[in-house]
């Protein structure tokens, strides 16, 4: 990217269970695995705040969205219209977007697919299928969804990287709006994956990292 990389990170809805008070975080893995595949680049976490968060990545300048995983959709209003809103408006700026999990079904909710119930993905771990030679490298991933991306109806616009052994969507891209996604979650890896940092850089526009990085 031209300018520096300053990266945008949605967050999921907390309730205290002893106050009942809501919050926003983002899990603190995502704070290493950043500074690790990307540290040239800065981030800023959003909350769900539906036009706030917009005027957030407006006012600090941010050039990149990266939405993370955690809820169902339709879990959180506020959630789901702060990530639409944010999507809408990276299509209208041309910004990279990079999905995890619940962050890659709302991007294919998106553009049109439908969500599917699927067994044997929560909290598993299962081999790819895949048309990526970066996702090539990666024989297994984590998994941690209710709901799947059918393989058999892959909205026009998605160009499909990997499968899961069932044949749902495990990893695409849409190039015409610079949106890439994956099922699973390279933050809860360990150690972190050298793929997952460079499909990430590769869909946010950075160069490869450095060698040692």
């Amino acid at each position: 990217m031209k300018n520096p990389l300053r990266m945008g990170v949605t967050m999921r809805e907390v309730r205290n269970p002893s106050t009942g008070e809501l919050r926003d975080a983002v899990a603190a893995a995502w704070t290493d695995f950043l500074a690790w595949a990307v540290p040239e680049g800065a981030w800023l976490p959003l909350p769900n705040a539906g036009g706030g968060a917009v005027q957030a990545l407006e006012t600090f300048g941010l050039n990149a969205l990266i939405l993370t995983g955690g809820d169902d959709l339709g879990a959180s209003e506020r959630r789901d219209g702060t990530e639409r809103a944010l999507l809408e408006l990276c299509r209208t700026r041309e910004l990279p977007v990079f999905g995890v999990c619940r962050g890659a079904q709302l991007m294919w909710d998106t553009l049109g697919g439908a969500l599917v119930p699927v067994e044997g993905h929560v909290a598993q771990r299962h081999p790819l299928r895949s048309a990526n030679a970066m996702i090539a490298m990666t024989s297994d991933v984590n998994s941690y969804h209710r709901w799947g991306l059918p393989g058999g109806a892959i909205p026009e616009p998605i160009t499909p990287l990997a499968f899961a052994p069932d044949g749902s969507v495990e990893a695409f891209a849409c190039p015409a709006r610079r949106w890439t996604a994956v099922m699973w979650h390279p933050e809860r890896e360990t150690p972190f994956r050298a793929a997952d940092r460079a499909l990430l850089r590769e869909a946010l526009g950075v160069g490869p990292a450095r060698v040692g990085a």
